[in-house]
């Protein structure tokens, strides 16, 4: 049986060119478009890994709809990745995946990655146990005959039975973020493997996953800190240009400097090329006992400073379809695990100032949570009109672009028109919904189409009375 072994991975590693049918079903396109369209517009989602099963407080959470951001704001992250590597537990793999559908049907953009275990270790690090598997991925890749390889029949058997399962019974669009920070050296898929494996590794990944017949992923490459798109597998095999960095401009590997010209470099590779770049791994580790690593314990302007307005102020920067934290988690209970982000309850050095930040970020007109996502599908002969986000504030002087548009098919601009009540407070222009804040006061914006009409609050507050 070697020979249709070999001739189906052959195909695969060929590339998808020899697809028959498109790399995305119907679903999948709309949502890129859709990203795209709120990327260009200057809105970007805030996201958080296991949000909605993984709490600071409570562990492995029993909660699909609650979140420590939630408990912070009120509101949950407009994106949620997940890890397949829970997925061993079966309790917890059920009531994550009942989250992941639910928040999809909240309307948040969801996604996984893997921190695959070794074949031989377990381990996903390289050090320690972890080095059974150093060469792991430059094995895999050697011989591509799958009967006469174990450890490319291991790994495409991880595939078959897990990941494939669960992107099957998910069945709507997912971004998936495979190998990642592969130019650390922490990982067994690490620049210890060498680039060119980094990269048939990556590339073998998505040919199976399309030869399965999987049309609702969206493929996302992250490197860690540095942009070198030596270990990049290709544009064919990428939708979205990631770029993992924490504790920017508060730790020598990743000063304010490094983030704004490495993912500067993600950002413009993204618009050049027609993808979408998102910081897809962020966050301030504020352990008060962690002296080995010496990590501060909170830096009261963390999310608005040295996140948000870090690339928010960069025209080289700006263009992020979201920045995600990492999960929150104390697996110990006592205090020592690492909160990523503030959580309701905390009472670390400067928490009430960290709090306050963070609630700040979300009172940002155009940082997008859960329930400020526009309407990303419809139902068939939908005609509803929505405009986001709803009752925005901005100061004298201050624009802001306004989504808006059909339900469902919402990133077609064409036709849409736009008026204000009241064009001495806030102007807005009539074919693209920006708005502009001329003086203080409050007028109603409203986009038209089709015979229908959606409207939303603009309050102008006066002139540097806030930050927009």
């Amino acid at each position: 049986m070697r020979r249709p072994i070999l001739l189906l991975l052959g195909l695969c590693l060929m590339g998808p060119a020899v697809a028959s049918q498109p790399v995305r079903d119907a679903a999948t396109e709309n949502l890129y478009a859709a990203l795209k369209h709120i990327t260009a517009s200057g809105y970007t989602m805030f996201g958080m890994a296991n949000a909605l099963t993984i709490g600071y407080n409570a562990g492995r959470s029993d909660a699909v709809e609650s979140s420590d951001i939630r408990e912070v704001t009120g509101d949950n992250p407009a994106f949620v990745e997940s890890d397949l590597m829970w997925y061993g537990d079966a309790e917890f793999r059920a009531r994550d995946l009942e989250a992941m559908r639910r928040a999809h049907a909240r309307g948040a953009v969801v996604g996984y990655c893997w921190h695959l275990g070794g074949r031989l270790s377990g381990s996903f690090y390289v050090d320690g146990p972890g080095a059974a598997d150093r060469d792991l991925a430059r094995r895999i890749v050697a011989n591509p005959d799958r009967a006469a390889n174990p450890d490319l029949d291991w790994f495409l058997t991880c595939l078959d039975s897990l990941a494939i399962p669960v992107f099957r019974e998910l069945g709507f669009p997912l971004v998936f973020r495979p190998f990642h920070e592969m130019n650390g050296d922490w990982f067994w898929w690490g620049r210890g493997a060498g680039k060119e494996t980094c990269r048939q590794l990556y590339r073998l990944t998505v040919d199976y996953l399309r030869a399965a017949g999987l049309r609702n992923l969206l493929y996302c490459w992250a490197p860690d800190k540095e942009a070198d798109f030596g270990y990049y597998p290709g544009d064919e095999y990428v939708d979205i240009l990631g770029y993992d960095g924490y504790e920017p401009g508060l730790k020598p590997y990743l000063t304010s400097e490094k983030l704004t010209r490495e993912l500067g470099r993600i950002v413009d590779y993204a618009a050049r090329h027609d993808k979408l770049a998102a910081w897809t791994e962020a966050g301030l580790r504020t352990d008060k006992g962690a002296e080995r690593l010496a990590y501060p314990t909170c830096v009261p302007d963390f999310w608005t400073r040295y996140v948000w307005d870090a690339v928010k102020n960069n025209p080289r920067t700006d263009r992020l379809a979201w920045i995600m934290c990492w999960y929150n988690a104390d697996w110990h209970r006592d205090g020592s695990g690492h909160p990523f982000v503030p959580y309701a309850g905390m009472d670390k050095e400067g928490s009430a100032a960290a709090l306050a930040d963070f609630r700040r970020l979300f009172h940002e007109n155009r940082v997008l949570f859960e329930t400020r996502m526009p309407p990303l599908r419809g139902a068939e002969g939908d005609r509803a009109l929505f405009v986001r986000p709803q009752c925005p504030v901005l100061s004298e002087g201050g624009r802001l672009q306004l989504l808006g548009g059909p339900v469902g098919t919402w990133f077609r601009t064409q036709g849409l028109r736009w008026s204000s009540s009241d064009p001495e407070v806030a102007e807005v222009d009539v074919s693209s919904g920006t708005v502009r804040a001329l003086r203080q006061g409050v007028a109603i914006v409203s986009v038209e189409y089709g015979g229908c009409t959606a409207s939303t609050r603009v309050v102008v507050l006066p002139a540097n009375s806030f930050k927009e």
